[in-house]
């Protein structure tokens, strides 16, 4: 309890912050200038506000980013707003101009020089380039109840090797804001980059104390990206930035953004185990966004926008697909999915920079939820294994040490210290390298095939003086330094032993190994024909304790990924295949 209620104070406080700034930012003045007149050519005159600039080109309005689009000068150029009207609210504040652009400038207001970015010139040799952000103090005795003129002397020789087109946002505010708006505007993003950088920590944690666990890793990679694009989108609070480094940051946060969308998905094609997805889902969607690099590349902002949405979208279908199979928590991921899926059509403009890591935080405390919930369910799964696995383990050396089978040896014994004191020695031998072998092996995950073969080798040496029949086992292997479960294929023996009569002319147990083409290790192990069973086998039917012990096992090393298929094969012999990744995990 006290841990949600932690989570809801801390998403409280990530929504409060940004919504209690733009409340405040609302009561202030602001005024973004749209209309744009443009001229090459270079005349002192055309700054002073009683010039008619009225039959000038208009600047086309970029209206999704409130920016307008101007002509890319061969040498200098000029920007003329049309005449403002100030409002009685701007002038009992301090007034600025807020300028966004990547080229050279001078600004002036009502003919008055108020500030320059770089140094425009003819030649790119004398340009010096500026910052892309600006902010110009207008002198309160400048500023008129109407008829103010903004007029911009520019140049961008640096910003043609961008081969992007050249755009400027221009907004009027009270000097208020300027002077702290850049960081109020990235509050969202300072809170988050602790946040969401613990949380890669977190999951990179839990990902090297299980290195089975993608979820983790998936979550891992989506946080490390988010956190990187988060630096990336502060930066140009916390430091100028010419506009070729501003076009590095924006193809940064391009990148991150791309990669936090692949891992989102990658993250729950793993939790919900619909891997098999992952080509179909993977390959759209990259599609789609690689689609789009052409039609958005003069606008990075546009373009990582775009391709998280598309990357949301993929992961949204395969959440309800996944609600469509009443998978676990496929509810809670499909809400969190498209409120963080539907924050992307609200406030656009400011979407990378506040509201996206708002609807993050959210996404993440589901998802960290959630992968927490699935790493307890993994734990109390393996516990629960581990418990099956000891007493299966038990279940099968109580079968070894029954009475039963010693009284059966011993009598056996007797009769061959009678009639072959030799043969006597020699079961005496198998029946100590078996005991000595199963001791070896308690406790152990994994032992060599080598000392697995000598095991089974020993157990029908002593079945043979136990039985009176000649058994053994004939091997194919291609690898013979590769690591088992213990006693696997010594149970599956002990089992057709057990379940089964074999005449005395064939007793060849074989045991194939191949490497397949996909990367598997596969075996195959093959009984005699048998002539008689000696009750009903119960492989087919899930197995007793011999079938569950061997899937146990393999289940202990390889989850999942292991395939066990058992079967007649018409000539009243028994076949055992068994199929594991040829790695085995560390």
């Amino acid at each position: 309890m006290r841990t949600t209620t932690d989570i809801l104070m801390i998403l409280f406080l990530l929504i409060a912050a940004p919504l209690a700034i733009a409340v405040d930012e609302g009561t202030l003045p602001s005024k973004k200038i749209f209309d744009l007149h443009m001229q090459e050519g270079d005349d002192p005159a055309w700054r002073l506000r009683a010039f008619d600039s009225s039959d000038w080109p208009v600047a086309k309005r970029v209206k999704i980013r409130a920016f307008n689009e101007i002509t890319l000068p061969e040498k200098v150029a000029w920007l003329r707003s049309a005449p403002l009207n100030i409002a009685p609210a701007f002038r009992r504040a301090p007034v600025a101009l807020h300028v966004f652009s990547g080229a050279s400038y001078q600004i002036y207001w009502n003919g008055i020089l108020i500030g320059e970015n770089g140094s425009p010139s003819d030649t790119p040799t004398e340009e010096e380039p500026g910052f892309v952000e600006n902010h110009f103090y207008i002198p309160s005795e400048a500023i008129r109840a109407a008829g103010n003129v903004i007029a911009v002397r520019y140049s961008a020789h640096s910003y043609k090797k961008l081969s992007i087109p050249l755009t400027v946002s221009i907004n009027v505010k009270a000097h208020r804001i300027t002077d702290y708006d850049q960081l109020a505007g990235h509050i969202p993003a300072f809170l988050m980059i602790g946040a969401i950088g613990a949380a890669a920590l977190f999951f990179g944690s839990l990902f090297v104390k299980r290195r089975d666990d993608r979820g983790a890793l998936w979550l891992t990679i989506m946080f490390t990206m988010v956190t990187l694009q988060a630096v990336l989108e502060t930066l140009l609070a916390l430091t100028d930035l010419s506009f070729d480094w501003y076009a590095v940051r924006m193809l940064g946060i391009f990148v991150f953004s791309y990669g936090a969308g692949l891992a989102l998905n990658l993250f729950v094609l793993t939790y919900f185990q619909l891997l098999k997805l992952r080509h179909f889902v993977l390959i759209s969607a990259n599609v789609a966004a690689l689609a789009a690099v052409p039609f958005y590349f003069n606008n990075l902002n546009t373009l990582s926008h775009f391709t998280l949405a598309l990357f949301v979208i993929a992961a949204l279908s395969v959440t309800s697909y996944a609600l469509s199979l009443k998978k676990r928590g496929a509810v809670a991921l499909w809400l969190a999915l498209t409120l963080f899926g539907l924050s992307f059509f609200v406030g656009y403009a400011m979407f990378l920079d506040s509201i996206y890591y708002v609807a993050m935080a959210i996404l993440a405390s589901t998802l960290l939820v959630l992968q927490a919930n699935a790493f307890r369910e993994a734990d109390r799964q393996t516990s629960e294994a581990k418990l099956r696995l000891n007493r299966l383990e038990l279940e099968l050396l109580k079968r070894q040490l029954q009475p039963h089978f010693i009284m059966n040896t011993l009598t056996a014994l007797s009769e061959w210290i009678l009639t072959s004191p030799k043969a006597s020695v020699d079961m005496i031998d198998a029946l100590a390298d078996e005991f000595r072998l199963l001791n070896a092996f308690s406790g152990e995950k994994l032992v060599s095939l080598t000392n697995e073969l000598d095991l089974c080798h020993a157990h029908l040496k002593l079945m043979s003086y136990r039985q009176d029949q000649s058994y053994r086992l004939i091997t194919e292997i291609e690898q013979a330094d590769m690591q088992v479960p213990p006693a696997i294929f010594h149970t599956l023996i002990e089992n057709a032993l057990t379940h089964n009569r074999y005449s005395g002319t064939d007793g060849t147990f074989r045991l194939q190994q191949r490497t397949t083409g996909e990367g598997r290790i596969e075996f195959a192990l093959t009984t005699p024909p048998a002539i008689q069973k000696r009750r009903e086998r119960t492989q087919g039917k899930g197995g007793g304790v011999g079938l569950s012990y061997v899937k146990a096992r393999l289940d202990e090393i390889w989850h999942t990924d292991f395939s066990f298929k058992d079967g007649t094969t018409g000539e009243h012999q028994w076949r055992t295949i068994i199929s594991v990744p040829a790695k085995v995990p560390s």
